[in-house]
C-alpha cells in the first residue's frame, strides 16, 4: 500500500515543486482518488510537502552514511561480515561450545550466592533476581539487571532447585 502511495505521489512530482504546491486535480487524475476514496488525504499539499521533506532527510542520511563508510575504509577498517573464509560447521560448534562453557562457569560462580539466598528463605526467581540486583552482582554481560528468567536459566545450568 505504501508503494502505491509513493508511486502516486512521486510519479507527479518534479524537482522544481515548491514546498507547498497547489494541486488541482482534473477529471481522471489518479491523485484525485486513492483506491476509490474520493477526496483522499494522500493528495493534499501537506502530504506532498511532508513527502518532499522525508525524501530530503533520506538523502542527507544516505550522504552521512556514505561519508562515514568512506572514512572508515580510509582508516583501514574492514567493512562487512564476510572475511573470505566461510564459517565451517566445526567452527560453529566450537563457538557454541565456548559460549556454553562461559555460561556454565558464570553459573558456577553464582552457586554460593544463590544457595545462600535460598537458605535465607528467598526461593522465588523474582526474589533471587531482586536480591542479586540489590547486592550489585552484575549479569553475564555486566550491563543489565537480573530478571526472573535469567535466574531460572542460571539455576537450570547449575542444577539447583529450578522448579520454583
Amino acid at each position: 500500500m505504501l508503494r502505491r502511495i509513493n508511486r502516486l505521489i512521486f510519479d507527479h512530482m518534479k524537482p522544481e515543486i515548491p514546498a507547498v504546491p497547489e494541486i488541482k486535480p482534473w477529471p481522471g487524475d489518479p491523485r484525485a482518488s486513492f483506491q476509490g476514496m474520493p477526496h483522499s488525504c494522500f493528495n493534499t499539499p501537506r502530504a506532498i510537502s511532508d513527502t518532499v521533506k522525508a525524501e530530503q532527510a533520506r538523502a542527507m542520511i544516505s550522504a552521512r552514511i556514505k561519508a562515514a563508510l568512506a572514512a572508515a575504509k580510509a582508516r583501514g577498517t574492514k567493512l562487512g561480515g564476510f572475511r573470505g573464509v566461510p564459517m565451517t560447521r566445526a567452527a560453529q560448534l566450537a563457538g557454541s561450545a565456548a559460549v556454553a562453557r562461559q555460561a556454565r562457569q558464570r553459573a558456577a560462580e553464582l552457586i554460593p550466592v544463590i544457595t545462600g539466598l535460598q537458605q535465607s528463605g528467598i526461593t522465588t526467581w523474582r526474589g533471587i533476581a531482586a536480591s542479586l540486583n540489590a547486592r550489585g552482582i552484575p549479569t553475564a554481560r555486566g550491563n543489565g539487571r537480573w530478571s526472573p528468567g535469567q535466574v531460572g536459566r542460571v539455576l537450570g545450568r547449575i542444577g539447583v532447585n529450578r522448579n520454583l
